[in-house]
């Protein structure tokens, strides 16, 4: 389990290439930003090929009171990312509440539940985000993208979304 802390870099609370997450629970780590820098992935940041399977994202935050912005909640990917049975929940972001996406992902009965942003409350994806048995609720936007905002390409298939604000 990962949990309560405070970020002190520009990024997450892991930065990780080419690894696998299995049963790891990622817990109110925290990210305020103070400078005009962008910061990414609130917990966690992934590159090359990475799998998190059966993991949890509750509470996690990248947020900031400048003019810049702080991107993916919980998870900031720019490699080739599998998520399978795994929980998103009630992380904030100011793009991309849960995740923020420059890079491919394949993810797989997952739930993105409670989580909030300026624009793209649960995903940002700015390159390709495949979702299949997935589970969007109550996930909230200010702006654009109550659950989802999609620059690229995504396919969402046999999947539930409702009540996005």
């Amino acid at each position: 389990r990962i949990m309560d802390t405070p970020l002190k870099n520009n990024n997450g609370g892991i930065k990780a290439t080419s690894c696998n997450f299995t049963n790891i629970t990622f817990d109110s780590n925290t990210k305020n930003n103070t400078d005009y820098a962008v910061h990414n992935g609130g917990a966690l940041i992934t590159s090359g090929n990475s799998k998190i399977i059966n993991s949890t994202f509750n509470k996690n935050s990248i947020t900031t009171n400048m003019t810049k912005i702080g991107v993916g909640g919980a998870l900031y990917n720019t490699g080739t990312l599998t998520i399978i049975n795994s929980k998103f929940n009630a992380n904030i972001a100011t793009k991309g509440g849960a995740v923020y996406n420059k890079g491919i992902i394949n993810s797989t009965n997952t739930n993105y539940t409670n989580n909030k942003a300026t624009e793209a409350g649960a995903i940002y994806n700015a390159k390709t985000y495949n979702i299949t048995n997935a589970t969007l609720t109550q996930n909230a936007a200010k702006n654009n993208g109550g659950s989802i905002y999609n620059t690229a390409t995504m396919i969402v298939k046999n999947s539930r979304l409702y009540k996005m604000v």
